[in-house]
C-alpha cells in the first residue's frame, strides 16, 4: 500500500529516516521534502537525483543541551523542533501562510524534559556508575 502511495506521489514531505526511502518508488519529477532533525544524509540526496526527484533539505531540530552525559556516539540527543519545520515548509510553500497546527509548545517542551529525565540510561540490574552484565544467558560472563 505505501508503495502505491510512493508510486502517484507528486510530493512526499516527511523527517530524513528509513521511511523516506519510499520516495524510491515515486515517479520521476516527484518534489521531496526532507525535514531534518538530525544532520543531512547525503545518501538520501543521491537517491532523489538518481530517481529524478526535485528535493530539498527543510532544517528542524533542535539539540537537547545541559545533559549529564552523552550517549556512546558522542553527540546530545536531538529533538524536533515541529515550529521550525512548519516555518520551513511554509516558507518553501508547501503549506499555506498559518498552516501550522494549534499545539502548546510548552507541554511539548515539558514532555520531552520528561522523557530525558532519566538520561544516561541505566541497566535496570546494575547500580549508578558500575557495568552492566556481559551477558545475559545463565553462567555468562
Amino acid at each position: 500500500e505505501k508503495i502505491a502511495l510512493a508510486r502517484g506521489a507528486e510530493e512526499i514531505v516527511g523527517f530524513q529516516g528509513s521511511g523516506m526511502h519510499l520516495a524510491l518508488f515515486a515517479p520521476p519529477g516527484a518534489r521531496i521534502r526532507h525535514l531534518l532533525a538530525n544532520d543531512a544524509h547525503a545518501n538520501y540526496l543521491l537517491l532523489d537525483a538518481v530517481c529524478g526527484h526535485e528535493s530539498i533539505c527543510i532544517e528542524a531540530r533542535r539539540e537537547v543541551v545541559n545533559l549529564p552525559s552523552l550517549p556512546p556516539h558522542g553527540r546530545a540527543p536531538i529533538r524536533a523542533d515541529l515550529a521550525r519545520a512548519f516555518d520551513g515548509l511554509e516558507a518553501a510553500g508547501i503549506v499555506p501562510a498559518g498552516g501550522r497546527p494549534d499545539w502548546d509548545d510548552a507541554a511539548l517542551d515539558r514532555a520531552h524534559a520528561a522523557a530525558l529525565a532519566g538520561w544516561p540510561p541505566v541497566h535496570p540490574r546494575t547500580a549508578e556508575g558500575e557495568e552492566p552484565p556481559a551477558s545475559e544467558e545463565p553462567g555468562g560472563g
